[in-house]
């Protein structure tokens, strides 16, 4: 599935590179392995509410052996820190 970052990032070869660099750097197995890395990419996708990220991640995780029901509860939990943050943001309306 082509996403609209790989268009983009079609047209500028350099910063392709460089991101593809810096996405296997970020990615590769340290302290968090690579399957809590998946979990998390997931919950991030779903956080920042973008479609083609949460479907690109989501196949690659269920690819790799995660479960639907462990995608779930990532995607809850990025669903909990939003509407946290929507509460914070909502706070806006009160006065001091």
């Amino acid at each position: 599935m082509k996403t609209g970052a790989d268009r983009f990032l079609e047209e500028l070869p350099a910063v392709a590179e460089a991101f593809k660099g810096f996405r296997e750097a970020v990615r590769s197995e340290g302290k968090l392995t690579e399957r809590e890395k998946l979990l998390i990419s997931v919950a991030c996708a779903v956080a920042v509410r973008c479609d083609a990220c949460t479907r690109r991640h989501a196949e690659e995780a269920l690819a790799r052996g995660i479960g639907e029901d462990e995608l779930a509860e990532a995607a809850a939990l990025a669903a909990l820190i939003r509407a946290g943050s929507a509460m914070n943001t909502a706070a806006g309306i009160f006065r001091d």
